[in-house]
């Protein structure tokens, strides 16, 4: 018995439209971290990982620099940082879960918990810690380390949205099963 998978490509009005709605997602994180004066989760990271987990290479490249330029933008930091570590971080993400992981939440959520980490550790290090501004530290455990946890905790419900939207617009895959072959030799 051998089974094939058979899809077919996705219409370009759906991938339109999918595409659409990740950009409308990450305008949507943009907003949340832009609003307020509190510590809040950088949502652009799990969602940018999310989109890889779905997406070839590429499109998860430029799904990252879109992601990572409006981190840029909404933190206040060095233009394009945040955009090459996101790159870094969705094509990774892209290889390593078309070779080696499962798409499921626990890996996306051990993914997104690295890479705001080294977001994390590179915001600290680059824009205070080598300026040795007075009391560095209370901005680590004060703000850096509760954003990488609220983070963390974000990319649960930010996975399950861009899962939905991908399934919503991508083609399914359908298994067919076909005769025994006489070819195989059983012993």
């Amino acid at each position: 018995m051998r089974i094939n998978l058979r899809g077919k490509t996705p219409s370009k009005r759906a991938v339109f439209f999918k595409w659409l709605c990740y950009l409308l997602m990450a305008v949507i994180c943009y907003i949340i971290m832009t609003t307020g004066g509190s510590t809040k989760p950088i949502l652009l990271i799990p969602l940018g990982l999310a989109i890889s987990v779905r997406e070839e290479e590429l499109s998860s490249a430029g799904a990252a620099v879109f992601c990572g330029l409006l981190i840029d933008m909404a933190c206040g930091k060095a233009f394009g940082l945040n955009a090459v570590l996101m790159v870094v971080f969705c094509v990774a993400s892209s290889l390593l879960f078309g070779i080696l992981l499962r798409q499921n939440v626990l890996n996306v959520i051990m993914l997104t918990g690295a890479a705001s980490v080294i977001q994390g550790l590179f915001d600290y290090l680059f824009f205070y810690a080598i300026w040795d501004h007075g009391q560095v530290s209370l901005v680590l455990t004060n703000h850096i380390l509760p954003q990488m946890l609220f983070t963390l905790i974000s990319a649960v419900p930010i996975y399950y949205i861009v899962m939905f939207t991908a399934d919503l617009f991508g083609v399914k895959e359908k298994n067919r099963i076909e005769e025994k072959s006489d070819d195989i030799v059983r012993e």
